[in-house]
C-alpha cells in the first residue's frame, strides 16, 4: 500500500504502513426504511427532486420502475456509493502531495487546530498519498521568513496564515517554491512575487453590494455600525467612503446598548450596516426589537454570515437582513469527511479559503478535478459575493443583479519545481 504520513509540530510523528490486507470488512452503507407509508414512483420522484434523496433511496430499494433505479444510480453516483471511501490501491499516475502548514498558535488560538483538522479531512478525503506537517512558530521571531523558506523546496505548498506585517517579509525573502497565505487578500497587499499566493475573502467587494443595496433606499438613514476591533474599525472607515452621508453608532466593549440605541431613534426603519463580530451583533439587534426599534434593512459582510446568529436571535430581530458571504460551494463528500475530522468549512471562511487553494494547487499537481468553486487567478481566491437573507432556521441565497455580479475567472498557476 501507499505511505500516508502525518507529522505534527515536528515531533510527534504518526506512520500508517499496512504490510498486509487487513482482516476486517470494508464498510457499507445502509439505508434504512422507517417510514410506514407507502408511495407511487412520482410521488418518490418528486421526493428525490425535493432533496430527500435518502428518503427516496430507502423508499425505492425493491423498485423495478427504470426511471427509479436510473435516478437511483444517478443519486448514489453521486453520493459517491459505488466506490470506497478509501480505496486500497491509488492509480499509479498521482504522485501524491507534500503540504506543511506552518503558523504561530498563540495569534490564530483555536483557529490553529482547526485549519490542521481541516486539512487532514481534506488530504484524507482525496484518497491520495500524502504528508502533512505541521510546524509552530513565533511570528515575532526574525527565522520565520527563513523557517519557511527551508521548508519550501521540500513540499509542494507551503500554508502560512500570517498577519501582514509577516506576508511582506515572506514577500522580500521567499525565492522558491509555493507559499499560500490564506488569511489576506491579494488586493490588500502590493507583493510581486510569483512564489506567494493569497486566499483571504475581499471584504471591499462584500461592502461595494452592501453599499449598492443601501442606496436602493435613499428615502432612508443609514447607520454604520462598528465596535473598537481593528478590523470593525477598517471596515467602518471604508463603508463611510462609499458612503458618506451615513452616521455612526460605535457599540464599545460593554455588552448593554439600549442607552445609545435610544439616543439614535433614527435606528427605526433605517438601513444599518452593522460590522461587529456574531455575539455583539446579536445583543444589539435583539435589544434594537427590545427597544421597539425595527430597521428597514439591516446589512452584513462575512462577519455575521454564521448559525450562531440564528440561535442567539429571534427572527423578528434579524428581519429584514441580508449577509454578504465568499464561502463558495464544496464537494459534500469531501465536506463530510472534513467534518468527521473535526473542520468545518461551511460557515468558516479560513478553513474554506485553506480547502479552496490546497485545492486547487493539489488539483493543478495531480490533474485532478477541483471539488471546490473557487477560482485562483493573479496569485489569489478569486471569491464571488454571495447574499444570503436570515430566515427562520437557516441562510436563504438572494439573487445579485447582473450588474454586481462577477464574471468568472480562468485559474493561473504557478510553475512546479
Amino acid at each position: 500500500m501507499k505511505l500516508h504520513r502525518l507529522l505534527l509540530g515536528g515531533a510527534l510523528a504518526l506512520t500508517l504502513w499496512a504490510r498486509e490486507l487487513s482482516p476486517i470488512p470494508l464498510p457499507r452503507m445502509e439505508v434504512i426504511d422507517l417510514d410506514p407509508v407507502d408511495y407511487t414512483p412520482a410521488e418518490l420522484i418528486i421526493m428525490a427532486q425535493q432533496g430527500e434523496v435518502f428518503s427516496f433511496l430507502a423508499k425505492s430499494e425493491a423498485a423495478d420502475n427504470p426511471q427509479l433505479l436510473s435516478l437511483r444510480d444517478e443519486i448514489t453516483a453521486r453520493l459517491g456509493w459505488q466506490k470506497s471511501a478509501f480505496p486500497l490501491l491509488v492509480p499509479s499516475d498521482i504522485q501524491g502531495f507534500k503540504v506543511a502548514l506552518t503558523a504561530d498558535p498563540r495569534r490564530l488560538g483555536h483557529y490553529y487546530r482547526k485549519i490542521t483538522q481541516t486539512l487532514l479531512g481534506y488530504l484524507t478525503a482525496r484518497a491520495i498519498p500524502f504528508e502533512l506537517k505541521v510546524i509552530p512558530v513565533n511570528s515575532q521571531e526574525e527565522n520565520f521568513a527563513q523557517t519557511v523558506s527551508r521548508l519550501s523546496d521540500s513540499y509542494d505548498l507551503i500554508i502560512a496564515p500570517v498577519t501582514e506585517e509577516n506576508a511582506y517579509n515572506l514577500c522580500e525573502s521567499v525565492s522558491s517554491g509555493t507559499v499560500y497565505i490564506p488569511t489576506l487578500n491579494a488586493q490588500r497587499l502590493t507583493c510581486a512575487n510569483p512564489h506567494l499566493f493569497f486566499g483571504g475573502i475581499d471584504y471591499d467587494e462584500q461592502l461595494h453590494l452592501l453599499a449598492q443595496k443601501a442606496m436602493e433606499h435613499p428615502e432612508k438613514p443609514v447607520f454604520v455600525v462598528s465596535d473598537r476591533s481593528p478590523l470593525s474599525q477598517r471596515l467602518g472607515e471604508e463603508s463611510l467612503r462609499l458612503l458618506p452621508d451615513a452616521r455612526t453608532v460605535n457599540l464599545g466593549k460593554g455588552r448593554y446598548f439600549k442607552p445609545l440605541i435610544m439616543a439614535n431613534e433614527d435606528l427605526n426603519t433605517s438601513v444599518t450596516l452593522t460590522h461587529t463580530p456574531v455575539v455583539k451583533t446579536s445583543l444589539f439587534l435583539s435589544q434594537m426589537t427590545l427597544a421597539d426599534m425595527h430597521p428597514g434593512l439591516i446589512l452584513s459582510t462575512q462577519l455575521n454570515y454564521s448559525p450562531k446568529l440564528l440561535t442567539l436571535t429571534q427572527f423578528q430581530d434579524r428581519e429584514n437582513m441580508l449577509i454578504a458571504s465568499a464561502i463558495g460551494e464544496i464537494d459534500p463528500k469531501i465536506d463530510e469527511t472534513i467534518a468527521l475530522t473535526g473542520g468545518e468549512t461551511r460557515y468558516n471562511w479560513l478553513n474554506y479559503a485553506v480547502t479552496a487553494g490546497v485545492d486547487a494547487f493539489l488539483a493543478k499537481a495531480n490533474a485532478l478535478e477541483r471539488v471546490t468553486d473557487t477560482p485562483l487567478q493573479n496569485n489569489g481566491l478569486f471569491y464571488t459575493t454571495h447574499l444570503y437573507e436570515a430566515g427562520r432556521f437557516s441562510f436563504h441565497p438572494v439573487e445579485v443583479t447582473p450588474s454586481v455580479a462577477q464574471e468568472p475567472a480562468q485559474e493561473s498557476f504557478p510553475l512546479y519545481r
